[in-house]
């Protein structure tokens, strides 16, 4: 039997959703498409606003291939800011995300030559109350990130991840949309890369209707396909970012332990993006 398949089943047992309910096992379980994932390994997390500005220790990694060194790194995040964060260490700590955050917060780190690793890898000390839970940001798709990155085939998505290529529009978890355009050659495969975008914008509000989120805007986002819906005021430009609720699923390899993974596909105007969801667990 496949290692990864023993695997699933020791994961059913220690959940004990072997015999349990249906209601039991949507606890623990979501489809995409005709697939069952279990939600601990796709992109969930719980979202945090910082109450004041706080320092953040953040584990890095360098931007371009030249240097392989990692190190950690102060960051100062500014009140208001919202991340996503767990509580651990008996509520004394908070691990972040701040590979989610926006240019904006991350250009102190960016100006040194590295971005935050791609996990939960950063730290906040929770004294005196720093960060307060909130809702999950309705402007980021359902179990995304906010990376979108043109293409809609599985071979995209292989170069995509392959070759660190342009373009690609990220939904910060405080509250940006970025136009990423540029390619680098040189960046370290293994960095999702959070680079000076060639536009941007916060997200004013958001509303949902259906399968479409409406984002608005105060300013128009250049090579982003916005509507002028209003002269005056923060909701002068709206974006439709519609599900196509046709989600991808690649096989992983068992031979080398490799998990499969989820996407999501949405249109942005006239164009097809995707975007990661998670894994199936099936890896090591």
């Amino acid at each position: 039997m496949k290692k990864w398949l023993l695997g699933s089943i020791a994961l059913l047992m220690g959940l004990g959703l072997l015999g349990s309910t249906p209601v039991q096992a949507a606890k623990y379980t979501v489809k995409i498409g005709p697939t069952t994932a279990f939600k601990e390994f796709l992109h969930i997390s719980p979202y945090y606003r910082t109450t004041k500005t706080v320092k953040a220790q953040i584990d890095t990694n360098p931007i371009t291939r030249t240097s392989t060194a990692a190190a950690t790194q102060t960051l100062t995040i500014p009140k208001g800011t919202v991340l996503a964060a767990n509580n651990i260490a008996n509520r004394k700590v908070y691990q972040i995300d701040a590979a989610q955050l926006s240019y904006g917060v991350l250009k102190p780190l960016i100006k040194k030559g590295v971005v935050p690793t791609d996990q939960f890898y950063g730290k906040i000390k929770a004294s005196a109350h720093a960060l307060t839970k909130v809702a999950r940001p309705t402007y980021l798709p359902a179990y995304s990130y906010g990376d979108l990155y043109p293409g809609q085939t599985t071979q995209t998505i292989n170069h995509v991840f392959g070759e660190q290529v342009g373009p690609k529009v990220l939904l910060t978890s405080d509250g940006y949309l970025e136009r990423h355009v540029a390619t680098n050659l040189k960046a370290n495969q293994f960095v999702r890369l959070q680079l000076r975008p060639q536009s941007s914008a916060k997200i004013q509000k958001t509303t949902v209707k259906g399968a479409t989120r409406y984002l608005y805007f105060k300013t128009k986002v250049a090579g982003i396909p916005t509507k002028h819906v209003r002269s005056t005021g923060n909701y002068r430009y709206r974006l439709a970012l519609a599900n196509r609720h046709q989600p991808i699923y690649q096989q992983g390899n068992s031979d080398d332990d490799g998990a499969g993974s989820f996407y999501s596909l949405y249109r942005l105007g006239k164009q097809t993006y995707f975007t990661p969801l998670g894994n199936d667990g099936s890896g090591d």
